[in-house]
């Protein structure tokens, strides 16, 4: 299990990594405006295109996200988790979050007169008359736009809205090549912490998925008492959250990234602590029980199916068993089609039930009672 996590953690900070440079993965379409060339490229779903990017080459050692400030990173640097580079530019610190903790960056935008004010101008809604900016990325050796289309916008509106946007993008790109490249100077060094962290909660995730797809699927041994496993494991697998949230907070606080992987984190990384530790309690409950076990002959209520799977396209096989001493309300188990053919005809089953290792009560197949 250790090293399967610790597979799926490095396969997690891969993804991450894979995920922020393949940004600049998009294979662009050449063209030119005028004499200035470009590239586009054109996403689309269900034949409606929904994002149309335009950029150019630009050599510079800087990697940085624009986009607009939302409520949630206003949130976020209000109660101080994250700190945002401020280049003291009223209306820009407003309106524009910069993803990057290079200082260099800062320094650029903080002493250039017109910079702020352009970029702010690029993601105002009404800029662009065939559709609005939604970020401006710079990285691999290019500057690009991200913009949303417009209603109504059709293949070959993109030559249109590249002849608006291609303007202020030669601006930017020419701010970013008069930059020197200053060893000097910070660079952003918080993009490998944010794939570890990002990396093992996706590990989590990945393995609670998997591990509860497991226990769905396989009929025996099944849990008995489920209500103490699952408040068990919610306290466990809450308490790891808690502590990969502390540690995001303290190695990842006062950066621009911190809210963005702690929001990943809460959602992903809760979800997958609460399985795995849900699953692991389980497995371990059962794999090291101890005890006797005690054969209950229990009256069978009734054997019944229901549809299931996908469209309700297979069958599905149960047992209610009556009450019987130490569970009042009695128990329904999910059966094969094998053993609900076999016990069927049964009125009374014996049911082998264990104490676990840490007291959850499990039970193996029940089996037809001797002759």
């Amino acid at each position: 299990m250790w090293f399967a996590l610790g597979s799926i953690s490095l396969i997690g900070c891969i993804f991450f990594f894979v995920r922020w440079r393949s940004a600049s993965r998009w294979l662009g379409t050449q063209a030119q405006c005028g004499r200035l060339p470009y590239e586009y490229c054109l996403q689309k779903h269900k034949s409606k295109i929904v994002k149309v990017i335009i950029g150019v080459s630009c050599d510079t050692p800087f990697e940085f996200c624009l986009k607009p400030e939302n409520v949630i990173d206003r949130i976020f640097k209000w109660l101080g988790l994250s700190l945002e580079q401020q280049i003291n530019h009223l209306h820009f610190d407003e309106k524009v979050y910069i993803v990057s903790d290079d200082a260099r960056l800062g320094v650029l935008l903080k002493y250039s007169k017109t910079l702020p004010i352009l970029l702010e101008s690029l993601f105002a809604e009404q800029r662009f008359t065939l559709g609005r900016v939604r970020k401006l990325w710079c990285q691999n050796g290019r500057v690009w736009v991200e913009c949303k289309p417009a209603k109504g916008f059709d293949d070959g509106d993109e030559v249109l809205l590249a002849k608006e946007v291609l303007p202020d993008l030669n601006i930017v790109r020419d701010a970013l090549l008069e930059r020197p490249n200053t060893s000097s100077e910070s660079r952003d060094h918080f993009i490998a912490r944010a794939a570890i962290l990002v990396g093992f909660s996706t590990a989590l995730a990945v393995n609670g998925a998997v591990q509860v797809f497991r226990t769905l699927f396989g009929k025996f041994p099944a849990m008995m008492d489920r209500a103490g496993l699952w408040q068990t494991a919610g306290l466990v697998g809450g308490s790891v959250a808690i502590g990969l949230i502390i540690l995001c907070v303290f190695w990842l606080g006062r950066t621009s990234r911190a809210h963005l992987v702690l929001i990943e984190l809460l959602l992903v990384g809760t979800a997958g602590c609460v399985l795995t530790a849900t699953t692991e309690l389980r497995d371990y409950n059962i794999e090291f029980d101890q005890s006797a076990v005690r054969n209950e002959s229990v009256k069978v209520d009734r054997f019944y199916t229901t549809r299931c799977g996908k469209r309700n396209s297979s069958t599905c096989y149960h047992v209610r068993l009556a009450p019987f001493p130490g569970k009042p309300d009695g128990v329904e188990l999910n059966l094969s089609s094998d053993t609900y053919y076999r016990l069927h005809n049964h009125s009374h089953l014996v049911l082998p039930v264990h104490a676990g290792a840490l007291g959850w009560r499990w039970v193996d197949e029940p089996q037809a009672p001797s002759p």
